[in-house]
């Protein structure tokens, strides 16, 4: 009988690693985005890592992406009747990226709060969140006109700025300076708690 060599040994240990742990082998053959990169600089964010589109001779190509921290889940509330509402915008394309931002019990009917996005690996961003009869709508808390943050005041949606007033349940503006609507993204509700979904 032929004797095995320690790097025949070897090699057959190391392939048995890679079957049996996944993430051996996803780093051996590592897996790019399967959206196509359009322009350099572009980032995204996939499977817990971020991507950075860059150039490759005349190809654009995703780099190989550094690893991000997924932000921490919370416990989970049971409510009385969740609701699962999405209410994306026209213009809006959602992302696998979904941000924990309240807790169901918090949004009130027809009474406007203003929440945080709580990821660190994301731009700092807060958006107002309103409960309807449809479900629970999120605005970007930006005004349209120069950028300025929207406050709630009375129930009503105010940038202090230049006095532009947004309506609490489409975000079209009813007067000021702003002619567009606030930017209104996706939300999901469920286990007793908010989330949005939002790009970077």
């Amino acid at each position: 009988m032929p004797q095995i060599s320690r790097r025949q040994i070897l090699k057959i240990l190391s392939g048995l690693v890679l079957l049996a742990n996944p993430l051996f082998a996803e780093a051996a053959n590592p897996i790019t985005p399967t959206l196509k990169c359009t322009r350099a600089g572009q980032t995204i964010i996939w499977r817990n890592r971020k991507y950075t589109c860059v150039k490759s001779g005349k190809k654009l190509v995703w780099d190989k992406g550094i690893a991000v921290a997924k932000p921490k889940a919370s416990p989970i509330q049971a409510t009385k009747s969740p609701v699962a509402t999405n209410s994306p915008h026209p213009a809006y394309t959602p992302t696998p990226e979904e941000f924990e931002v309240a807790k169901s019990i918090n949004v009130k009917f027809n009474q406007p709060i203003t929440v945080i996005n709580p990821s660190l690996n994301f731009p700092s961003r807060s958006y107002i969140l309103v409960r309807r009869d449809s479900g629970i709508i999120a605005f970007n808390n930006r005004c349209t006109h120069e950028g300025a943050e929207v406050e709630i005041s009375a129930g009503k949606l105010i940038c202090f700025r230049h006095l532009s007033y947004f309506d609490p349940v489409s975000g079209s503006p009813t007067s000021g300076p702003a002619l567009k609507n606030l930017a209104q993204l996706p939300v999901i509700e469920r286990d007793g708690a908010v989330f949005v979904v939002d790009a970077p």
